[in-house]
């Protein structure tokens, strides 16, 4: 079987799990008795525990293999997902997170490194990754049109049983049909992250992509707070839907990447594209009450944010040499995590009196959109030339 064959296999694999969880996430959260304050603070765990992991696995992708760290991922995604359908509370949703963030830290680096350096892979990495991206649409539709059927059941719990037994799946596909599917490993662990940090200090356009990456964790007054408000609107079903269309646009967005401008984009214009067209539709949710304006905005804002990983991931990897190219992605996506972990944090503390206030949520939206919208130009403006 060819890598990249595997590899949208092992996407579409992945990514049914974590559709499963999406719509269903932060109401399952509430039901087990946790404020909006909570839910922000529980999602922080996550990513400040990928902070602390991530460099390490990065360095461990490099030095032991691509494919032994993404199928340590599932494997962890696995535990992570049972372990979370069990939870009762703060701090039992809190350690299904920790258990979660080691597997998102050992497959953030490896599983982009283990495609770009396959000896078999033809296609250039700009299709490969927008090809992945429109196959992380449907699979994350599908798994969320799984869920809702379950749901109602089951209870809202039953999401992260799918996520668990699609991750179980996705690590046996992983130990089959990745490992050793790979460049011989010529850096130790050490050596590449001496690498990766030289190349780091010495690469404007680098330091710029891991800025702008740092950027994108505003999103994530959206990724915690869409279900809750919408759940004033809509029913339960209903939003599973949604995520369902929204996730389609998604793979449209995937389309973008795949086209002559995304092959040829060497200066990150298709980052920071993706950014604006991210954040204009968080500000227009406080000033467009209809529920058909929301429902429009939400397909902007998605198709938005799903032309950003592609664009991002092809900008890093035609820039970096595959010895180290695990452990720099690692060191990217360091930055990507802290601007999400500092997102979560000052959310937690915003967003304490206004627990449980959807009203909230929208002025929170506006606020970070705008913000975004400025950082963004400001990034845009001092891009290397």
């Amino acid at each position: 079987m060819r890598s990249t064959t595997v590899f949208y296999l092992f996407t579409f694999l992945f990514r049914f799990g974590l559709g499963a969880v999406g719509a269903l996430y932060a109401p399952f959260l509430a039901d087990i008795g946790l404020t909006f304050a909570q839910i922000s603070a529980v999602n922080a765990v996550y990513w400040v525990a990928m902070l602390a992991f991530e460099v390490p696995t990065g360095m461990i992708a490099d030095g032991r293999g691509r494919g032994w760290s993404v199928a340590a991922a599932m494997f962890c995604y696995a535990v992570g997902g049972f372990w979370y359908f069990l939870a009762d509370g703060f701090w039992h949703a809190a350690s299904a997170e920790l258990i979660s963030a080691v597997g998102g830290a050992f497959l953030s680096g490896a599983l982009s490194s283990w495609i770009v350096d396959a000896p078999d892979r033809t296609q250039p990495v700009s299709k490969v990754f927008g090809t992945a991206t429109v196959i992380t649409g449907i699979a994350t539709a599908l798994g969320t049109l799984l869920a809702t059927g379950l749901f109602v059941t089951y209870g809202r719990g039953v999401a992260f049983a799918v996520h668990g037994a699609a991750s179980l799946c996705a690590f046996a596909f992983a130990l089959l049909a990745m490992r050793g599917k790979e460049p011989e490993r010529t850096m130790s662990e050490f050596k590449a992250l001496r690498c990766a940090v030289a190349h780091m200090r010495e690469s404007k356009p680098m330091q710029w992509a891991a800025a702008i990456q740092a950027s994108y964790g505003i999103f994530q007054t959206f990724n915690m707070f869409w279900a809750p408000l919408l759940l004033t609107r809509l029913s339960q079903a209903q939003i599973g839907h949604l995520w369902i269309g929204m996730y389609c646009v998604l793979a449209v967005s995937g389309f973008a990447v795949r086209t002559r401008f995304g092959a040829k984009d060497g200066t990150g214009a298709g980052m920071a594209l993706s950014l604006v067209l991210s954040a204009v539709p968080m500000i227009g949710f406080a000033f467009l009450p209809s529920i058909a304006a929301w429902i429009i905005l939400l397909v902007a804002h998605e198709f938005g944010r799903g032309a950003f990983a592609p664009f991002a991931d092809t900008y890093l990897h035609e820039r970096i040499e595959p010895g180290y190219r695990a452990t720099f992605s690692s060191l990217q996506s360091f930055a990507q995590e802290i601007g999400m972990a500092a997102t979560l944090i000052v959310m937690s503390v915003v967003m304490r009196p206004f627990d449980n206030d959807p009203h909230a949520i929208l002025w929170l939206w506006a606020g970070s959109g705008a913000f975004s919208l400025a950082l963004t130009s400001f990034l845009w403006i001092r891009r290397p030339r």
